[in-house]
């Protein structure tokens, strides 16, 4: 999926998205949308847009909360063909995030803690 089309992409799933709400109505119309338009099977589909929410959050271009509610609108859509794909593992990284264990100090951001560190290490061993 070109950068171009990912970001126009993000920018749709930005008008969805309303800060608050921990889903929205992300739906299957449109992820066949996206999928037709990006010309690419589905799980490269899927896979390429939680890279781009990693790298997004990475770069502090997207914020822990969007990027959370994107990937768990997504995993609604995606069943269990994707467990061994690198969205998965985003998937999870974000997950990480939602929580802050029991012995953690209180201030503790889990998305810094446990997310941020997970991703970049799922980012780094892609390829290139």
């Amino acid at each position: 999926m070109k950068t171009i089309l990912a970001s126009k992409i993000i920018d749709d799933l930005k008008t969805l998205f309303d800060g608050e709400t921990e889903t929205f109505g992300l739906t299957e119309a449109q992820i066949q949308q996206w999928t037709s338009i990006s010309k690419i099977s589905r799980k490269e589909f899927f896979n390429a847009l939680a890279e781009y929410l990693a790298h997004g959050f990475e770069k502090r271009e997207l914020s822990f909360d969007f990027c959370d509610v994107v990937i768990n609108a997504l995993a609604a859509h995606a069943g269990v063909d994707y467990y061994d794909q690198i969205f998965w593992q985003i998937y999870l990284a974000f997950d990480r995030g939602e929580y802050l264990m029991p012995s953690e100090p209180e201030g503790t951001d889990p998305s810094e803690k446990y997310t941020r560190p997970r991703l970049a290490e799922i980012l780094k061993a892609l390829p290139d």
